[in-house]
């Protein structure tokens, strides 16, 4: 799970967004994936940093117009829509 999500980003980056998604888990999934608990240390700056980008996001100003998810470029898809009736297999005539 975690290595698909941090897979997209460059070595060094990799490893800090493991780190720091670590950091961030709480103990019962910790467990459950089987992944290490980050040192206390490494906790404490991770949460820190969480809350400083916090503390800055409510400093910037409004968006003037919306940002959909569509609009971000990682997201794939079909410029005119998925329709069921296309995914589904087709009916034999049996």
């Amino acid at each position: 799970m975690l290595a698909l999500l941090a897979s997209r980003e460059p070595r060094p980056l990799y490893l800090l967004l493991r780190t720091a998604t670590l950091a961030l888990l709480d103990e019962p999934l910790l467990r459950a994936f089987r992944y290490t608990r980050r040192s206390p240390a490494t906790r404490a700056s991770v949460r820190r940093a969480v809350r400083l980008r916090r503390s800055a996001v409510r400093l910037m100003p409004p968006r003037r117009a919306p940002h959909y998810v569509r609009q971000n470029w990682e997201i794939k898809g079909s410029p005119s829509g998925y329709r069921w009736r296309n995914w589904a297999p087709a009916r034999s005539a049996a």
